[in-house]
């Protein structure tokens, strides 16, 4: 029976699959001629040995018989559908079985003569029948596809393709993405295609998808961002009338919600829009109002938290302070965050140190312990604010803020702002008027990058210009770079605005500080008809009259400034006039003069450390050197510290510094990894991102933004030339680890880039693979390069020889003077 049983059940695939002894089923079927189940096993043996026509005539006797025969209608269809792809491919010159190359070939050409119909057709029978394509192939059905509006057969094309970090198949994904109204997707892949390419129509495309999902303000500043380089863009004009009505119908469809049902959810919704769209007073008096008639402890937490965005504390606390006595743990983390933002660091640990102790809710656990790690961060206790950090990082590795302020307490400045310029520069979000911006801002202070510091908060504040904090911060930095008329014109607004006595003593206090002495009294007598006994003020105020009792004109104090500012200014103009004619020691005194006034400038302080050696005063000249290298570790510097040592006779000190130098500068490089680099270049100029990328480790292509804009680099270039310069190597650290340097062009038909690059390159010991681990490329005009060895050997010679006759080094001191 149950032998019975697996004969009436089996299948098409077990047909093809099980062995058959075709002389037993043709005397059964001679014997029995409705044996339906011998018939259809014979005709599969048939298929198998490509007697299609012996098969059909079989399953014929079968289905006339039984035209429900689920088995016989299956094998059937299955040889007519292999019989219409044998004649397709004989009617396209295509032989059975398929060879792959001439199948990539023809559909090749088919793209080419854009038959994409032809194209389509053919596609699809070599995919059903596992016809080994290459990734262009799929990229061009799947375009195809696209093209047609057959989204799900474009994304089953792209499913075929090999290669992880397609530049093309990107693009394809984001426009399904974006055709199929799954805008969450296309914002996410048109924010990486636009950080890549910058190209307008995807800019467009993610203003769309920003528009969809509801992130109106995100779409607007990166409209005006596309607009201000494409004005005559009629897509983009459209762009911005369906943005204006998209956020018209958007608050008015909020307005109308919340009038017709007055609950929190309508109300919440409609601040939102308002205060997203610029109407943040009106959002204020929107839930100020609501508050009177129907308020809650969530509509009243709302409230306090808008205020509290609005830099309106103190308002935001009277709403808070009754819900905390209440024990609202909701209020009393508000109220932490709030005084933390105020600088109130005790405060703030006392109210969410209660939050901590009390809630079993663990977003507000979480939210808390952020607050309170702020908190340490800001007061300096980076130990305990490290501490909680990383207890956070534990239990939520995607939180940005989280990971953001371990990487600032680390010190990694440089990593931070090359995030929040990616995240700024990317239209991903933000835009120069963002938040992101004012914190890149921040962080170029930190770093000590003040000119772009300055530079990314003159462009929050054209979107923001009612921050004040950040209105006062530009003014102090404009102040101290001396740019008084602005820096002083912003100050002057921060404390108008301000209007305290906090804001008057602070403008008092610079203008005094800068020479403005008439400016300062002036405002301090303003604040005193307000505050007559106010300690600080009447201090200041004796101060800068005890100081300065005969000031005449509202300028007297800006002209004393600026006249030190020239005088400074000349004196650099003296030294580097006589330095650079060779009158080393003549220079001296005016560098040393204009350093007395600006010590931090690098530059000049480097000159005056050569112009202290060329003169032969090597002890000085050492030092400066010393510090010199703490700042700017290069070789050149490395070399005249050691130079000067040897001058000063400290052998031992020198001949180390040399011996290290020599070790690790770079030298002419090896044949083998000089053939690496010659390959490379050869990939580079192939056009072909395939070749290109095999030069780097999968640590490096792995990386999807890399990968892509290296493939948006080499995307429509009709030739690409490589030309490389002074290619120089030296071994790093790391065993077989190289640190290769040159000057590099890259030409295409879309411009030439020029620049230094320098290449961390690792090799298996016998330089049979190597691997590309880092890359860093700085875009330079051309400088020859000069290799230290010769220059080093030298000097190790000029040791012994001094060390064995003294008189030789005052020999060379006295001609190198007199010189």
């Amino acid at each position: 029976m149950l032998k019975i049983i697996s004969i009436v059940f089996f299948t098409v695939s077990f047909l093809f699959s099980v062995e058959i002894d075709p002389v037993i089923l043709q005397k059964i079927i001679a014997d029995n001629p409705h044996a339906e189940k011998e018939k259809v096993i014979l005709a599969s043996y048939y298929t198998r040995k490509d007697n299609d026509l012996k098969a059909l005539t079989l399953l014929d006797e079968v289905l006339k018989a039984n035209d429900k025969n689920e088995n016989a209608n299956e094998l059937k269809k299955t040889i007519l559908e292999k019989q219409q792809n044998r004649e397709l491919f004989r009617k396209i010159g295509l032989t059975y079985p398929v060879n792959s190359s001439a199948a990539k070939k023809y559909l090749k050409n088919k793209y080419l003569e854009n038959d994409y119909d032809e194209y389509s057709i053919v596609y699809k029978v070599l995919i059903d029948n596992k016809i080994h394509l290459d990734d262009k192939c799929h990229i061009h059905a799947a375009n195809i596809y696209l093209w047609d509006g057959k989204y799900e057969l474009s994304a089953n094309a792209l499913e075929n393709v090999e290669h992880k970090n397609n530049l093309e198949k990107t693009k394809i994904q984001a426009d399904i993405c974006y055709y199929t109204e799954k805008y969450d997707c296309s914002l996410k892949l048109f924010e990486k295609l636009y950080t890549i390419s910058g190209d307008v129509n995807d800019g467009i495309k993610l203003v769309y998808s920003y528009m969809y999902s509801g992130q109106l303000e995100k779409a607007r500043k990166l409209y005006y961002k596309l607009f201000q380089k494409n004005p005559d863009n009629k897509e983009l004009k459209g762009a911005g009338s369906t943005l204006k009505d998209e956020k018209s119908k958007r608050l008015k469809m909020a307005q109308k919600n919340f009038e017709n049902k007055r609950d929190l959810e309508t109300l919440s919704r409609y601040s939102n829009i308002l205060y997203t769209q610029g109407f943040k007073e009106k959002a204020l008096t929107l839930m100020h109002e609501y508050n009177k008639v129907n308020a809650s402890v969530r509509s009243l937490l709302l409230e306090a938290k808008y205020l509290s965005w609005t830099n309106k504390s103190g308002k935001a606390l009277q709403i808070l302070e009754p819900l905390s006595k209440e024990g609202n743990l909701d209020a009393k983390l508000l109220m932490g965050q709030i005084f933390s933002w105020n600088n109130d660091f005790e405060k703030a640990t006392k109210y969410l140190n209660v939050v901590l102790a009390k809630t079993k809710d663990k977003t507000l656990l979480y939210e808390s312990k952020k607050a309170l790690a702020h908190v340490y961060k800001w007061d300096k206790n980076n130990e305990k604010a490290k501490a909680l950090f990383t207890e956070l990082h534990d239990s939520d590795k995607n939180d940005s803020e989280v990971i953001e302020a371990l990487m600032e307490l680390n010190g990694d400045y440089e990593g931070l702002i090359q995030r929040y310029t990616d995240k700024t520069s990317s239209g991903s979000g933000s835009g120069s008027g963002s938040k992101d911006t004012k914190r890149l801002s921040e962080l170029y202070f930190q770093n000590n990058q003040k000119d772009k510091s300055i530079e990314a908060l003159k462009a929050y504040l054209l979107d923001n210009p009612n921050d004040l904090e950040a209105t006062k911060n530009l003014a102090l930095m404009l102040i101290e770079k001396k740019e008084y008329y602005s820096g002083f014109g912003n100050l002057e607004y921060y404390t108008a605005q301000k209007n305290d006595t906090n804001s008057s003593l602070l403008l008092a206090q610079n203008y005094y500080w800068h020479g403005f002495s008439k400016e300062s009294v002036d405002v301090l007598d303003k604040l005193l008809i307000k505050v007559p006994e106010d300690k600080e003020a009447l201090e200041l105020r004796a101060e800068i009259l005890k100081v300065s009792p005969r000031f005449t004109t509202s300028n007297s104090g800006a002209k004393v400034n600026e006249y030190f500012e020239q005088v400074g200014l000349k004196q650099l103009e003296i030294a580097d006039a006589l330095y650079f004619n060779g009158h080393h020691d003549s220079s001296l005194m005016y560098y040393e003069n204009y350093l007395g006034e600006e010590p931090t400038n690098h530059n000049v302080r480097l000159r005056y450390a050569f112009a202290l050696e060329n003169a032969g005063k090597f002890s000085k000249a050492e030092g400066e050197f010393y510090l010199m290298f703490w700042s700017n570790k290069t070789d050149e510097i490395k070399y005249h510290y050691g130079y000067n040592l040897m001058m000063n006779k400290k052998f031992d000190k020198a001949e180390e510094v040399f011996l290290d130098l020599r070790k690790s500068t770079f030298k002419t490089i090896l044949p083998k990894l000089n053939s690496f680099v010659d390959n490379w270049k050869k990939a580079w100029q192939s056009k072909k991102y395939i070749n290109y990328e095999n030069y780097y480790s999968k640590e490096i292509t792995r990386d999807e933004i890399w990968a892509l804009s290296k493939q948006q680099t080499f995307k429509d270039v009709t030739f690409i030339s490589v030309g490389l310069y002074d290619i120089v190597a030296k071994r790093a650290d790391t065993n077989n680890t190289y640190i290769v340097q040159f000057y590099q062009e890259i030409t295409t038909n879309n411009g030439t880039k020029k620049g230094n690059n320098i290449l961390h390159v690792s090799c298996s010991n016998e330089y049979t693979e190597c691997q590309i681990i880092k890359e860093n490329f700085v875009e330079a005009d051309y400088q020859k390069f000069v290799s230290l060895t010769p220059i080093i050997n030298q000097r190790l010679k000029d040791i012994a020889i001094f060390r064995k006759n003294p008189r030789a080094l005052e020999q060379v001191k006295s001609k190198k003077k007199n010189h």
